[in-house]
């Protein structure tokens, strides 16, 4: 009997192949994933207030009767938050290629529809999808780094969302429809799709964690104060940042630019984002980031307030993207770390969160803008952020204060 040798393949030929496999394992990771999926919703969003412009024109309508786009995003989370945690018990990987391919067929209906009840159907299939590869997001990056981790993968959207509208202005001034842009969140959603699609089927039935609340070892069931405050807290971060998401570029065109102009402008929003979530690892790690981050997002909106200009508007957006960058990845990732709270109850309980910030902060801000001035309206945020101050004081207070 022979006995067994084991060759090592030092070839080059050998070498390729080693480093095609351990870029075939980055790839379909979960930290890619979630950052070409994010990538995606960042594009759409970045995009979102100048595109409502772009289709009030096409359809001959006014923007205001366009208003529910900035919200049916909200209303996707909204059905996640209840549909999901069932849905997530059939596997993860089947869950997030269900919900991108989704997401791709309705970007790219919403990018090429011609009528108005074809933007309804492509509006709602991409917020649908969209929303429910959020629940997925916190149940594959999690441990010890899930704020950075999550911080991180947020960085690459605000990348995207700045180069939306810059791309946008640049179709608009090249004579072509800007709405043709979403079929850059189409194809990244598509790449998702098919590599969670594979992994479905080689690793077939991947539930979510479902740990039991209240398992959790040296822990009982959460407190319901503690998961309502960080439930809270993510609310108000999330209506603070979609306010600007979807009515930045209108306030720019109410300061009298041109469509064009003002979707280049309003850029400066997602830059701050970008900016700010590219630092966050860094702010989360030696700075009170929620502090920080209202304040900073106070004075922007101050600027966004009281700017005659567009370079005073766009700084204030700029300033306010800064600020407001790190504080949903945090808030999320404290509802996320609450004692005795399952991952897929933390992940619908944080869909829920956003999904009524989403639903409720874009439309409140229309109808104050329909009532007084649309940059008097953004004083409106500016609540909202000393409300998420108090609550993550409060939260930090009471963690240290022994029960």
């Amino acid at each position: 009997m022979q006995s067994a040798t084991i060759v090592h393949d030092h070839s080059p030929a050998g070498s390729q192949v080693s480093t095609r496999t351990s870029a075939m394992r980055i790839l379909m990771g979960p930290d890619v994933q979630m950052s070409l999926v994010l990538a995606a919703v960042g594009f759409h969003l970045g995009s979102l207030g100048v595109v409502m412009v772009l289709l009030a024109e096409d359809l001959g309508m006014a923007v205001s009767s366009l208003a529910w786009m900035g919200s049916i995003y909200g209303i996707g989370l909204l059905i996640a938050a209840v549909l999901g945690p069932t849905a997530l018990r059939y596997g993860v990987h089947r869950m997030l290629a269900m919900c991108t391919g989704l997401a791709a067929l309705g970007f790219t209906l919403l990018a090429m529809a011609p009528t108005i009840e074809l933007v309804v159907l492509g509006a709602g299939m991409q917020a649908l999808g969209s929303a429910g590869t959020m629940l997925v997001i916190p149940t594959l990056l999690t441990g010890p780094t899930a704020d950075i981790r999550i911080t991180r993968a947020n960085a690459l959207a605000s990348a995207m969302g700045v180069m939306s509208p810059l791309l946008v202005g640049a179709m608009i001034a090249g004579g072509m429809n800007g709405r043709l842009s979403l079929l850059g969140a189409a194809v990244p959603m598509a790449v998702v799709c098919a590599v969670a699609a594979f992994r479905a089927r080689t690793t077939g039935h991947d539930p979510a964690p479902t740990i039991a609340v209240g398992t959790l070892p040296g822990s009982g069931n959460p407190p319901i104060s503690v998961v309502g405050r960080r439930m809270l807290a993510i609310t108000f971060a999330v209506a603070a940042e979609f306010s600007f998401v979807v009515w930045a570029v209108m306030r720019l065109v109410e300061a009298g630019l041109s469509t064009g102009l003002a979707a280049t402008v309003g850029a400066a929003f997602p830059i701050g984002m970008a900016v700010g979530r590219t630092g966050g690892s860094w702010v989360i790690a030696h700075l009170p980031a929620v502090r920080v981050g209202a304040s900073l997002a106070t004075a922007g909106t101050l600027l966004v307030v009281v700017g005659a200009s567009w370079p005073t508007i766009g700084t204030g957006l700029l300033l306010a993207g800064l600020g407001i960058a790190t504080l949903y990845p945090v808030t999320l990732v404290r509802l996320m770390n609450v004692p005795g709270l399952s991952a897929s109850a933390g992940a619908s309980l944080g869909a829920l969160s956003s999904g009524t910030a989403i639903t409720l902060a874009p439309a409140a801000l229309a109808a104050l803008g329909g009532m007084v001035d649309l940059r008097f309206a953004f004083l409106a945020v500016l609540p909202l952020l000393a409300t998420l101050v108090l609550l993550h004081g409060k939260e930090s207070r009471a963690a240290r204060t022994p029960a």
